[in-house]
């Protein structure tokens, strides 16, 4: 059922070193030809999918710390596995990342109610006698983000199996609100073709969404954003004055609105993992579902349909329990702002 690595370290290590360079536009890129290019990314494809054991692994731990800390028999956790234009991108961005040590290949995440209960998670997490090693953490409700975003991200190392032994998981422990956030930075930066979470984009819309930030640390009693004002009565005017500059909460509607399309799949009893894919259009959504026993037939059609629709489409495999768990923990694959906009309006009122 589970993937295993199939190359060396070293091997996938020069794998992710040539990815980088690929570029001849950048400073020491360079041109690979099509076998080079071909061979770089099966060793990439199969390094990416061997992460699904050691994942499922942390995600079992993340699930059952959030049921004692919630006290829900079904708490709200998913994990997915790092899109290839993401890696590639992360790659690019800096030389001192490593494909073979790259933290977040495979992520899991709960989304729980208060911050009180993301801190009591990341404690737990913490005093947990796991076998799994833990790195380091980085605390975003005390140190937010310049861009407004915050949570808590757990790094650990997979102890078990000797084929995933050392392989990195990220866990992301937020709230709701700030899961609304992420998914609203993500969305509107979707259909604007900029990325925000990088700090990349227009300067005013990122600075609305640094302005919002700022303003759900105050709403949530955490740490303020640096440089902007700690103060609600000083941060809802400059917030209001850049919406109707922006016109954004009029944006963020037409975003939603304007998606007609319906969300078809096939049933099928029991799926838990499911291929999300967003065609680049940003018209079209396909959910493919799967039983957990049929991992490597989804692992086999997320590569082809990463092949099939380019660079540009946004695919994911994601596992989450069933379909109401899929759309609440993923509503940026279905465009979906509305709960950020209800908040955006009392923040406006």
């Amino acid at each position: 059922m589970w993937t295993k690595p199939e190359y060396s370290r070293d091997r996938i290590r020069a794998a992710g070193d040539l990815l980088r360079r690929e570029d001849s536009a950048r400073p020491n890129g360079v041109v690979l030809t099509p076998d080079e290019h071909v061979e770089a990314m099966a060793v990439l494809g199969n390094w990416k999918a061997a992460h699904n054991y050691p994942l499922n692994a942390l995600h079992i731990n993340l699930r059952n710390h959030a049921q004692r800390v919630t006290g829900k028999p079904e708490p709200l956790t998913a994990q997915r596995i790092k899109r290839i234009p993401s890696i590639l991108t992360k790659l690019r961005k800096s030389s001192n990342i490593s494909l073979l040590d790259m933290q977040d290949l495979g992520g899991c995440r709960a989304i729980v109610d208060t911050v009180a209960q993301v801190r009591a998670l990341r404690d737990r997490h913490l005093k947990s006698r796991s076998r799994h090693r833990y790195l380091w953490q980085r605390d975003y409700l005390e140190k937010p983000k310049a861009s407004g975003y915050r949570g808590i991200h757990l790094i650990y190392e997979y102890v078990g199996a000797s084929d995933y032994e050392g392989m990195r998981i990220e866990v992301q422990l937020r709230t709701r609100l700030q899961h609304q956030f992420a998914t609203a930075d993500e969305v509107v930066g979707m259909w604007r073709g900029e990325a925000y979470k990088s700090g990349k984009g227009d300067p005013q819309w990122l600075r609305m969404f640094s302005l919002l930030g700022a303003a759900f640390a105050l709403m949530e009693g955490t740490a303020p954003i640096e440089g902007l004002p700690s103060r609600m009565e000083e941060l809802q005017p400059m917030i209001c004055e850049l919406d109707r500059e922006l016109r954004f909460r009029e944006s963020l509607s037409g975003f939603h609105h304007g998606l007609g399309f319906p969300m078809q799949h096939p049933v099928v009893k029991d799926a838990y993992y499911f291929l999300l894919a967003l065609s680049p259009g940003k018209d079209e959504l396909r959910v493919v579902p799967y039983k957990a026993t049929d991992l490597r037939r989804a692992e086999h059609d997320l590569s082809e349909t990463e092949q099939s629709l380019g660079p540009e489409a946004d695919v994911v495999l994601v596992a989450v329990p069933d379909m109401r768990a899929l759309r609440r923990a993923y509503p940026n694959y279905w465009l979906d702002t509305r709960m950020f906009q209800q908040t955006l309006e009392k923040l406006m009122a």
